[in-house]
């Protein structure tokens, strides 16, 4: 995809990505229960887009990639930022998602992942000394999230509303 003369790079479920590329943007469609973690380094203009699935990834009896969850995904988006000159502390770091699509007494707590995520990323960018700088978490609806490479804007998307900043 291409807007206003930038390439679309999408960053899909359990995937990490980082550009310094000015002519793209990163962008995670489609975020329910999913949350969207971006970090930006301005001085360098490094740009990456987390996509979180789950919480944790000591639930889960067959792990898979680390981006997959909050507690792993976090730490190596830092440490590949870091690795190509990003200083953590410049870093404009914010998110969105974490909707609670299935919302019924019935499914329990478990099923309630949006609200779980939104905990996971929280507490893991508290762990590290990290906080948001922007966000736009929870609610019962999806949400695309773009940042784009040249600036540091991020926006968020939802279906018959105008995308907005964070």
């Amino acid at each position: 995809m291409v807007v206003a003369g930038k390439t679309a790079i999408a960053v899909g479920i359990g995937e990490l990505h980082l550009t310094d590329d000015p002519s793209t943007f990163l962008v995670a469609h489609g975020l329910g229960s999913c949350v969207g973690v971006t970090a930006y380094d301005p001085a360098r203009r490094l740009a990456a887009l987390l996509h979180v699935m789950l919480p944790s990834s000591a639930e889960a009896r067959n792990p898979g990639p680390p981006a997959k969850y909050a507690d792993t995904g976090i730490p190596l988006m830092l440490e590949l930022l870091r690795e190509r000159g990003a200083d953590v502390r410049r870093l404009q770091i914010k998110a969105a998602g974490g909707s609670c699509i299935l919302v019924s007494p019935a499914f329990g707590d478990k099923f309630r992942i949006g609200e779980r995520n939104i905990a996971a990323v929280q507490e893991t960018l508290e762990r590290l000394g990290l906080r948001l700088a922007g966000q736009e978490l929870g609610g019962q609806h999806g949400r695309t999230l773009e940042l784009h490479t040249d600036t540091g804007l991020v926006t968020v998307r939802t279906i018959g509303q105008a995308a907005r900043e964070i």
